[in-house]
Order: C-alpha cells, then structure tokens, then sequence
C-alpha cells in the first residue's frame, strides 16, 4: 500500500505555523529515508518558545520523531537552561547565529572554565561534565545533539542530572557565579 504523501513542511505558510504545526509535520516524514527539516520554519519555531527537543521520547509532544540521537536547539528566549550533567551522553552545540557562553567543570571538581562561542563555532560537552550554556546575545540559534539517547531528568539512569539530584550537590559542590538552584 502505497503511503499518501504529506504536505511538504515549506509549502506551509510560515506566518500561520505554530510549534506543533511544523513540527508535526516534520514528524509525518520520519520513515522517509532522509529527513529534511528546513532552516526557516524550524528557526522561527524556536525562536518563538525558546528550546525545543525533536527527538525526545515524550508522550506529552506526539511532533517529537524517535532516533537514536537526541536532536533540539536552542535560542536566547530558552529560560530552561541550568547547569547538569549526563551521566553517559556527549552533548555537541552548533552554534549558528549569535554569541553563547559554555560554563564546565568535572562534576567532582571545583573550578569552572569558561568558553565562548560565536556563530560557526562548536562546543561539545564529555559525560559526566556539569554545563551550563548561557546566550550572550539577544537573537541566535544552536542546535544541539545529544548521544546516546536517553532520556530523563534525575537520578541515574536519567539522562539529565540537575543540581538536587547530584550527589556533590550541598556536598562541597562550588556552583557557578550567577546561579541559585532551584529546590
């Protein structure tokens, strides 16, 4: 049985695509053998709430397609950002508009360091290294990839451990300048 073809995410009109819209649509072509998410729509959906997934396992976003390598991005409205860190994913941010700060230490260590980046610039993040990705710019886009897949935030096996989930957390742990957990 032949598949009816879906609509083509850039034959939409741009001013009437809301994050679902494109996203879902992107999300109907992901059994085609090459996935092709466009520049313009997909910037304007994440310049519109911030940060967004698309490849996340998150029944609460049926856009979201299912890989094995957690694809999002991020622009200067993301106000979900905090330092954490993945206990066993390497995590990769392309930046491609705009100017951005990354903030890292080991977990277990006290100094952070500091590293800027500008559009064309990436900054990759090992396992276990507490980040905290921070815009410097008022516009911009960073794409970010995450491998392997997993998902979460917590303890381990979580993906994602944040601040009152760590074990070094109220142990000694020196946060970064500017940042207060939330508990």
């Amino acid at each position: 049985m032949k598949r009816p073809k879906s609509k083509v995410a850039s034959e939409l009109n741009i001013k009437e695509i809301c994050e679902t819209d494109y996203l879902h649509a992107v999300a109907l072509r992901q059994q085609e053998p090459a996935l092709h998410i466009e520049n313009v729509p997909f910037r304007k959906v994440v310049e519109e709430i911030g940060a967004t997934g698309i490849s996340v396992a998150d029944i609460l976003a049926p856009f979201h397609i299912h890989l094995s390598l957690y694809i999002g991005a991020t622009s200067p409205r993301a106000t979900s950002e905090v330092p954490h860190w993945h206990p066993e994913q390497t995590e990769a941010y392309v930046i491609l508009d705009g100017k951005a700060e990354m903030l890292a230490k080991y977990r277990w260590q006290g100094e952070w360091v500091k590293r800027e980046a500008r559009a064309g610039d990436l900054l990759v993040v090992q396992p276990e290294v507490c980040h905290w990705f921070r815009w410097q710019s008022s516009s911009g886009l960073a794409l970010v990839f995450k491998a392997p897949q997993q998902a979460g935030i917590g303890r381990f096996p979580a993906g994602k451990t944040v601040c009152k989930f760590c074990p070094h957390f109220n142990r000694g742990c020196i946060l970064p300048e500017g940042f207060t957990p939330q508990e």
